[in-house]
């Protein structure tokens, strides 16, 4: 008989054939492809709430001095305003 390719690659590795290790590794395959399927078959995750940018950069953008600055505002003369 011929031996698997699993075997082979044993014996390519420098290592010795242990069906027993053999068996266990097939079911690890086994059961990482059925959770992968799983994971698939679940989708994406859902998208989480939607922030408001003014919170996330408020550390930069800052709250009163951009409501004091908007309330300031002119329009430049040459422009023709």
């Amino acid at each position: 008989f011929a031996p698997s390719d699993e075997e082979l690659d044993a014996y390519r590795r420098g290592e010795e054939w242990d069906p027993a290790r053999a068996e266990q590794r097939r079911r690890l395959r086994e059961l990482a492809a059925q959770q992968e399927e799983a994971e698939l078959e679940r989708g994406p995750a859902p998208p989480g709430p939607p922030t408001d940018y003014k919170d996330k950069y408020r550390h930069l953008i800052g709250c009163e001095a951009a409501k004091a600055a908007a309330r300031t505002m002119e329009a430049n003369k040459a422009y023709g305003c």
